[in-house]
C-alpha cells in the first residue's frame, strides 16, 4: 500500500498507462508532422507560378531524382566524400580534443588562463575561418577537413577539461593508495570520470563538424553533397537540390543515430543522457 492507500499495483498500471499514452501521442505527432509538411510543400510548389516552381520543386520531381539511376549514383559518390571529409575533421578535432583538455584539465593555472581564449574559439564560427584555410591549404578536401576539425575541437576540449577538473578527489587519492600511476591512472580512473562530460563534447563536436563540413563544401565548390545542392541551384536544376538537401538530413540522422548509440555503449553510467 502507498501512503495515500492506493494499491501499489495500481498506482504502476496507471503509471504505466499513462507513459504509454504519452508515447503514443508522441509518436502520432511524430508521424503527422512529416505528412503536413510534405503536403504544404506540395501545395505550395503545385499551385504557384513558374517561377516559384523553379525553386521550389514538388516532392515528385524530388522522388524522380532518387530513382534516376545516374542521379542516385551521384548523391551515393558524394555522401561519401561528405562522410570522408566529415570524418577526418571529426577524428582529428576528438583526438587533439581529448588529448588537450586532459592536459588542461590538470593545470589549473593554465586552464585559467587560456579559458577567455579558448571560449572566443569556440564562438568563432568555423566558416569565418575558411578564408585563412584555404590560403594556406589550397581549394582541397584538406581544407573541409581542417575546418571541421577547427569547428568541433573546442567544445570537445572544453568539455574534457571541465570533466577532468570536475572529478571527485577521492577517486585520485583512491589511485594514489594503490599506486594506479602513469597512463593506468589516465586510463582507468581520469577517462571514465571525465566520460560524461567528454560525451558531451563529441555530441556537439560530431554535429558542429558535419554542419561545417556540408558548409564548406557548399562555398568551396568541389565535390561533396554541399557541391551538389550549389551546382544543381547554379545550373537550374532545384529537384536535385532539393535531393542533396534530403541527403544531408539522411546522413546527418544516421551519424548522430549511431553517435547516440556508441555513448550508450561506452558510457552506460552516463548521467547527462
Amino acid at each position: 500500500m502507498t501512503d495515500d492507500g492506493l494499491p501499489r499495483t495500481a498506482l504502476w498500471l496507471g503509471m504505466s498507462e499513462l507513459s504509454f499514452r504519452s508515447k503514443s501521442v508522441g509518436l502520432l505527432f511524430g508521424l503527422i508532422g512529416p505528412v503536413l509538411v510534405v503536403a504544404g510543400w506540395w501545395y505550395l510548389a503545385t499551385s504557384g507560378s513558374e517561377v516559384r516552381s523553379s525553386y521550389l520543386p514538388s516532392p515528385i520531381s524530388v522522388l524522380g531524382v532518387f530513382a534516376d539511376g545516374p542521379s542516385l549514383q551521384l548523391l551515393a559518390t558524394e555522401t561519401l566524400k561528405t562522410l570522408g571529409h566529415f570524418a577526418v575533421g571529426f577524428l582529428a578535432a576528438a583526438l587533439v580534443g581529448i588529448m588537450s583538455g586532459v592536459a588542461l584539465g590538470r593545470l589549473e593555472v593554465i586552464s585559467t588562463a587560456v579559458r577567455p581564449i579558448l571560449n572566443f574559439m569556440r564562438s568563432l564560427p568555423g566558416i569565418a575561418v575558411l578564408p585563412i584555410f584555404a590560403l594556406i591549404l589550397g581549394l582541397s578536401d584538406v581544407t573541409i577537413s581542417g575546418v571541421s576539425a577547427f569547428s568541433a575541437v573546442w567544445f570537445i576540449l572544453l568539455n574534457t577539461a571541465a570533466g577532468i577538473e570536475t572529478m571527485d578527489p577521492v577517486t585520485l587519492d583512491t589511485g594514489r593508495v594503490f599506486e594506479v600511476t602513469g597512463w593506468r591512472r589516465l586510463w582507468y580512473l581520469m577517462l571514465p570520470s571525465a566520460a560524461p562530460r567528454i560525451m558531451t563534447g563529441l555530441r556537439l563536436g560530431l554535429g558542429i563538424a558535419l554542419v561545417v563540413s556540408v558548409s564548406s563544401e557548399i562555398i568551396i565548390g568541389r565535390s561533396g553533397l554541399g557541391f551538389v545542392i550549389a551546382d544543381s541551384m547554379a545550373t537550374l536544376q532545384p529537384a536535385r537540390a532539393y535531393a542533396g538537401i534530403i541527403s544531408v538530413g539522411l546522413l546527418a540522422w544516421v551519424v548522430l543515430f549511431i553517435g547516440e548509440k556508441l555513448e550508450t555503449r561506452l558510457v552506460p553510467w552516463s548521467v547527462e543522457r
